[in-house]
């Protein structure tokens, strides 16, 4: 009884929302470190980790909330009391057929996953609005070239911070999506922000330097975002798979069809 009691303070409210495209199972939750007890992993057979033996409370918190709402997502597609362990990178390992991405942010965290044969790549990140204060301080190492006229322009119902946010966010959520495919570490500038449009929440962004066959230089890429009520952004990135062709593999990122794929 105890176990559940502090298993309803640690997450205190959690969705499934429709916030991006139906293929995509998400899973949303509020946490709170303060609440969080090592037992909660195997209340919710979720396997601790070694290596969070030697991690603070935060982030072991962080950790299990991003778990327990991947675990939540998968339910979508039928896999239950799934190990979601971590390569050398930390990034999660999912089953087979199943690609994804997890996100936290203080007492936030978000799930997003989908079938490989829908997406190749997902990346989803969630944020706390940036401080206006933190936006002039770091800004130089997020943002470059046209990117700083973008927020000028785009200014008028979203402040700058919050554009600096938003912005922020999709080009971690597109390390996220592209790093499996990648397969290492790039840094800010290998993607820009071609346009941010309010009316439909979605973010156009170029490739700047070829990373790998599918992701070159040049490559446009739609993604998507929402402004939640309570202060946090969630950004979305989507790379569509890409379907075998007759007479070998399509290595063009153009499906049979000849359209461009994202």
């Amino acid at each position: 009884m105890m176990i559940i009691m502090q298993t309803r303070k640690f997450i205190s409210f959690e969705q499934s929302p429709s916030w991006f495209r139906c293929d995509i199972s998400i899973h949303y939750c509020h946490f709170s470190a303060e609440d969080y007890k090592d037992q909660l992993f195997a209340y919710h057979q979720i396997p601790f980790p070694s290596t969070l033996e030697k991690a603070v409370i935060k982030r072991r918190a962080e950790f299990l909330a991003g778990r327990y709402c991947a675990h939540k997502s998968l339910l979508s597609f039928e896999h239950t009391n799934i190990n979601i362990d971590a390569d050398n990178h930390g990034c999660p390992l999912w089953p087979s057929k199943i690609t994804g991405s997890i996100s936290h942010s203080n007492t936030r965290a978000v799930a997003a996953t989908s079938l490989k044969s829908n997406y190749r790549g997902i990346g989803i990140d969630i944020e706390n609005i940036i401080d206006h204060s933190v936006y002039k301080e770091i800004k130089e190492q997020i943002l470059f070239d046209k990117e700083h006229q973008i927020i000028k322009q785009a200014q008028g119902e979203l402040s700058a911070s919050l554009l600096f946010t938003i912005i922020f966010s999709v080009k971690e959520s597109f390390f996220k999506a592209a790093y499996p495919e990648v397969k290492r570490y790039f840094d800010f500038s290998s993607v820009s922000i071609l346009r941010i449009d309010q009316k439909n929440k979605t973010i156009l962004i170029q490739v700047n330097k070829t990373l790998s066959e599918n992701l070159a230089f040049g490559k446009e890429i739609l993604a998507e975002y929402r402004i939640l009520p309570d202060e946090n952004v969630v950004t979305i990135v989507t790379l569509k798979s890409i379907p075998p062709c007759r007479g070998g593999l399509n290595t063009e990122n153009k499906g049979c069809d000849g359209k461009q794929l994202t």
